[in-house]
């Protein structure tokens, strides 16, 4: 499985799992960075025509490894994403430079077919959040990949309902 490519990796996920990926819509366009939600054909068809989609994103330092939960709220279900500064291929600085500057989110359904069933846009209310983030974490010493996974399990056991972690973010 090729770990880059985040619509393949979605396509093979559980139902209820969230991914960030970066896209460009057209060979002269800008890369953007959308969400993608791999979904049971019954959750997405509860989503409605104009749902409200609230995010929320914040840092944790643990141990010097820096988790950037990005979580999000539609149709009353909870999501969320981890996104990894120090990603392989540096996947995560774009990702996180595109998250505070782009003007607008883009969640990006898959359901059981394994195609995209829907996509969903929304205000980026948390632009300067990102863009704070992204400005303190330029001079953090990088860490390895297990490291982060290590990071992120530690703060699982800190937070072991989704909807803990939502509120600590809100």
């Amino acid at each position: 499985m090729d770990l880059t490519d985040a619509e393949t990796v979605i396509k093979r996920a559980q139902p209820g799992t969230m991914i960030y990926g970066r896209v460009k819509t057209a060979a002269d366009a800008t890369w953007q960075t959308v969400l993608y939600i791999r979904e049971d054909n019954q959750h997405i068809k509860a989503v409605p025509p104009n749902p409200t989609v609230e995010m929320r994103a914040g840092v944790m330092d643990v141990a010097g490894v820096i988790l950037i939960p990005i979580l999000i709220k539609i149709a009353g279900e909870l999501y969320e994403s981890w996104l990894n500064y120090h990603a392989t291929g540096g996947s995560g600085q774009a990702a996180l430079q595109e998250l505070a500057t782009q003007e607008q989110n883009v969640v990006l359904f898959f359901g059981d077919a394994g195609t995209q069933d829907r996509s969903v846009g929304f205000r980026n209310s948390s632009a300067k959040t990102f863009a704070l983030i992204s400005e303190g974490l330029k001079n953090k010493p990088a860490w390895t990949m297990a490291e982060f996974d290590s990071a992120r399990q530690s703060l699982y056991r800190s937070y072991p309902e989704l909807k803990n972690l939502w509120r600590e973010l809100g």
